[in-house]
């Protein structure tokens, strides 16, 4: 899960949580978190939070978490854009929370894809990414290897959606329990 100074509380959490919650005969994820430098970042409500890894020595991920929050700072940083690239390339599944959408869109991503992101933001991204088809009545939208979830909350739903596509209904069904 990618974090940056900004980052939204519940669109990083939210997912981490879910994903913690996937068990099938013992956990199905290793969470971690990676920060483009090593040190503190500040969240967008204040909560400061040590990232596990940086962009230079994160291991490879097969599920990368684009969360939203104060986004633009970062998204216009050709080395954020190169990572996510990078990164996405070896992921079998890239996921956007919120704006999160945008990091997506800025590394050339979203190009020919259907996304959503916060509803207020649905023209901005697709003004940003014209070749996008972006839909507003959607909590969140699979394209296979990239999934775009609209708001907070709706980060725990396509948590829970790529839970299901990757390990079945059952699984995603006992970590939405243990959750409640």
């Amino acid at each position: 899960i990618f974090l940056f100074d900004g980052v939204q509380i519940v669109d990083y959490t939210g997912p981490y949580e879910t994903f913690g919650h996937a068990w099938d005969n013992g956990p199905m994820f290793n969470i971690y978190t990676v920060a483009e430098k090593p040190g503190p970042i500040t969240t967008a409500m204040g909560m400061v939070v040590t990232p596990t890894y940086t962009f230079a020595n994160c291991p490879k991920t097969s599920v990368l978490v684009l969360p939203g929050g104060g986004v633009n700072p970062h998204i216009s940083r050709p080395e954020v854009a190169r990572w996510v690239q990078a990164t996405a390339r070896d992921a079998e599944v890239v996921m956007s929370v919120c704006n999160g959408a945008f990091f997506l869109a800025e590394a050339g991503l979203l190009d020919g894809q259907t996304a959503t992101t916060y509803h207020s933001m649905i023209d901005d991204l697709q003004k940003a990414v014209p070749s996008c088809r972006v839909v507003y009545d959607e909590r969140f939208v699979d394209n296979g290897k990239i999934i775009t979830t609209a708001g907070i909350s709706s980060g725990i739903d396509g948590s829970l959606h790529l839970i299901e596509r990757l390990a079945g209904r059952g699984v995603a069904q006992r970590a939405a329990r243990g959750m409640e």
